[in-house]
């Protein structure tokens, strides 16, 4: 987060250097065989990450998977543009202002935003936990237990399992499991995203879930809350709920309605 900087209200600003770290990419950095065009572009936006970008700029570059590339970098650079600091712009796409660019980029700001949200936090537990805000997960259910694993690097794990004539039985594989007593492990790995972590009911992981959560919220609406696990909800005065997403949201809808819901795996 050195490129970026933090305003009076703790929220994470862009600045060039931040910009300029995407325009430096492998998928938009110039190559040997790279036409005029490409690189007179790299060496503009190089030199001022927010300068003015003409049709014409894109148009005579040879290359046209670099043309994509740019056009989804410029217009996240542009939807930022529009915003004071990352958490403004995250604000925003939340309240349903329409995005241009791939969803790619949000989960990179969830994760600069939540990097800043639990800066100086401690707990391994929480770090992983956070992971489920910006990164897809694998869910697995096994003997009362809810293990989550990062979804990619699952997929690369069977696929690097195959091509090694590996016995990849159901597209599964091992994933190493983080418990309290070797969560310390994690820091030397977190960027790795390679844990697995149980979430089910009174685990440390969930626990950590919930931390983050009350956290998130404090830092996006100066709300001071207090999130509770639970196995089952008992309210009778039930009134309202809320989802993390769409399918979570359709999930609450169904059990609201007394409306059997099938495991998701």
């Amino acid at each position: 987060m050195a490129s970026l900087i933090r305003d009076e209200n703790g929220y994470m600003v862009p600045t060039v250097e931040f910009m300029r770290a995407y325009f430096m990419r492998d998928e938009v950095a110039p190559e040997a065989q790279s036409c005029p065009a490409e690189l007179a572009l790299h060496k503009k936006l190089n030199d001022d990450p927010f300068a003015p970008v003409v049709p014409t700029d894109l148009f005579e570059i040879n290359d046209k998977d670099v043309v994509h590339n740019y056009q989804a970098v410029l217009r996240f650079r542009d939807f930022l543009s529009n915003y004071n600091s990352l958490e403004d712009a995250y604000m925003a796409i939340t309240r349903g202002v329409k995005i241009h660019f791939p969803p790619l980029f949000v989960e990179q700001m969830t994760q600069i935003i939540l990097r800043n949200i639990l800066d100086g936090t401690t707990d391994p537990m929480q770090i992983r936990a956070a992971e489920l805000l910006f990164r897809d997960q694998v869910v697995t259910l096994d003997d009362g237990r809810i293990m989550v694993a990062d979804q990619e690097t699952v997929k690369l794990q069977i696929s690097l399992e195959k091509i090694q004539g590996g016995d990849v039985a159901g597209n599964e594989t091992v994933i190493d499991i983080m418990a309290s007593e070797t969560a310390d492990e994690y820091w030397q790995r977190s960027d790795q995203f390679n844990t697995s972590v149980d979430i089910a009911f009174t685990q440390p992981a969930l626990d950590g879930l919930a931390r983050v959560m009350e956290k998130w919220v404090k830092h996006f609406l100066s709300l001071n809350v207090r999130v509770t696990p639970m196995l089952k909800i008992e309210d009778d005065k039930w009134a309202w709920h809320l989802g993390l997403d769409a399918q979570a949201t359709s999930i609450l809808n169904d059990l609201y309605h007394d409306i059997d819901v099938s495991e998701l795996g």
